[in-house]
């Protein structure tokens, strides 16, 4: 598509290259009479280079200096060919830069002034007035070519702030962008966190619930020659781990209700979850029937927050997979203080499968993802003896509080 500017540029340049020509053409005729064709065709070498001028300025402007001395060398009417000249220094001027504009316009008026002292052919008037408009068109040209660089310079600055505007605003919608799938991937670890709690929480308590209500019933079943002692102690038992489970849970739920915990009573939320409270889980398990043995190795001490409520939860789902695949087995538990980690070893006898096999709950892969993310690791598969074993090596390096 032809560019619409530049060729009405050119169409401009014809009319005027046609108007000068005319006019230089008409006013020999008024002052020499008919037309001499030596004037006419000099006077079309003169005007015909303002065709190309804006394409080579500087060769339509030596075209026109050469064919203007020859046409003032032999006495032609010399003010009609002035305007000419005047517009291909402008051009000049215009598109190059000063230098070139001061060293061409010193070489024009020294062909003026020269040409009119060596030939004697006009006035020292005449000269300078050729000198007067030489100076003129330089001065206009470079006017022209400042304004040209000035908004040339503003356009380019204006780019360039529409460019860093854009650039900054991608910055700010990655930005948000980030902000917001960090506050996804928060709350879906939040979520994931509640999610482990809760199944810690009501799988144990369940279990020995359920193993309780086991007992009690086969007690009902079979009062007679037993003691009722037996049946009001499990009894005891279930409504004990109902209350234990329940208060958990009421503090899980007070969590993702946003309640203020400092706003609760004592009495209605529990201790938070660690291994002090270990010895519950250990009677909660004996309870359900498990012959569970406790040992602790090395010198027992107080571990960060994140790695006390892991290890707890690691034992208590280990002892509840025990209690409900392996009721009846012996069992044993052994903690290993060591210097920069925490070793928690859950292995039985029996031979049941565990639900990582069998595909009956997410116990494992819960206490799993629970060692992982304190930079621990875990692993649980049977023992080559028979029964199971759950291993878990949590960190306390830089985390223990003496």
């Amino acid at each position: 598509m032809t560019d619409r500017p530049a060729r009405y540029r050119r169409w401009l340049d014809a009319l005027l290259t046609a108007g000068l020509l005319g006019f230089a053409w008409l006013g020999i005729a008024l002052q020499r009479g008919p037309l001499n064709l030596g004037a006419a065709a000099l006077a079309v070498l003169i005007v015909t280079p303002l065709l190309v001028r804006r394409r080579w300025p500087l060769g339509a402007l030596l075209v026109c200096v050469a064919a203007s001395a020859c046409y003032h060398l032999l006495d032609y009417p010399h003010e009609l060919v002035i305007p000419p000249l005047v517009i291909a220094l402008y051009t000049v001027a215009a598109t190059g830069h000063r230098r070139r504009s001061l060293l061409v316009a010193a070489g024009t008026g020294a062909v003026a002034v020269v040409g009119t002292a060596v030939t004697g052919v006009g006035s020292p008037e005449v000269a300078f007035g050729v000198i007067g408009w030489v100076a003129l068109a330089v001065t206009l040209g470079e006017v022209a070519r400042s304004r040209t660089a000035l908004l040339a310079t503003m356009e380019d600055r204006a780019a360039r702030a529409e460019r860093e505007r854009a650039t900054e605003s991608a910055l700010r919608r990655a930005e948000a962008t980030q902000r917001e799938a960090e506050a996804r991937r928060r709350v879906a670890e939040e979520r994931l966190r509640i999610a482990r709690d809760l199944h810690d929480v009501l799988a144990h308590s369940i279990a020995v619930i359920n193993a309780q209500a086991s007992v009690a019933t086969h007690l009902a079943e079979t009062a007679t020659g037993r003691p009722p002692g037996d049946l009001a102690t499990a009894m005891g038992v279930i409504a004990q781990t109902s209350r234990t489970a329940m208060s958990e849970l009421r503090a899980t739920l007070d969590v993702l209700r946003g309640h203020d915990p400092s706003a609760t009573s004592a009495d209605e939320l529990a201790p938070a979850p660690g291994m002090a409270r270990l010895d519950g889980v250990v009677q909660s398990a004996r309870s359900a029937g498990v012959d569970l043995t406790v040992d602790t190795v090395g010198e027992q001490r107080f571990l960060a927050p994140a790695v006390d409520v892991t290890a707890y939860r690691i034992v208590q789902e280990a002892l509840t997979n025990v209690a409900r695949h392996a009721r009846g087995s012996t069992a044993r538990l052994t903690v290993e203080y060591r210097p920069a980690s925490v070793r928690l070893t859950v292995s039985d006898d029996g031979g049941a499968l565990n639900e990582a096999t069998t595909g009956g709950g997410y116990g494992i892969v819960g206490m799993t993802e629970r060692a992982h993310a304190i930079g621990g690791h875990l692993t649980a598969s049977p023992r080559t003896r028979g029964g199971f074993e759950v291993v878990a090596d949590l960190p306390t390096q830089e985390e223990d509080h003496q």
